[in-house]
């Protein structure tokens, strides 16, 4: 509040010059402002000041406001950030989890396929020695013994 209504409670109005000069009558203001290179007079109403205080209060509350919700918003965004993160997390673990179970059941497929050739290879080899042997035991059964 202004220094003047402070020091009068019941002044409604007072009058400022140009070198903000303060008077309680304009005639006295203007008198003065006679001797001043800027002649400007201007009333000062208390109740507009007031209501400038006011609003001047007003918006500084409203600041603060803002500013607590501001804090609060963003400690919400800080858990929810926070959330969001720990899904992300758990997301890309559960993702590597069924990655490596893909793999390894894929190795594990191509492990049965080269254990299955290599079986199929062996019974190969094994039909190829029988069959020679067999073979040769029939020539030896086959051929007149010789004196």
């Amino acid at each position: 509040m202004d220094q003047v209504f402070k020091n009068n409670p019941a002044l409604k109005v007072y009058y400022k010059t140009s070198d903000s000069t303060a008077f309680y009558n304009e005639s006295d203001a203007k008198l003065h402002a006679k001797t001043l290179d800027d002649k400007k007079v201007e009333p000062i109403f208390k109740s507009v000041l007031e209501k400038v205080v006011n609003a001047l209060e007003d918006i500084k509350q409203d600041k603060i406001q803002s500013a607590v919700a501001s804090d609060l918003l963003s400690a919400t965004q800080t858990e929810d950030e926070k959330q969001a993160q720990k899904e992300a997390e758990e997301k890309v673990a559960k993702d590597a989890e069924l990655q490596a179970q893909k793999e390894s059941e894929e190795q594990a497929e191509k492990d049965a396929e080269l254990q299955a050739e290599k079986e199929a290879e062996a019974a190969k080899e094994i039909e190829v020695v029988t069959s020679k042997k067999v073979a040769t035991k029939a020539k030896k059964i086959n051929q007149p013994k010789q004196k």
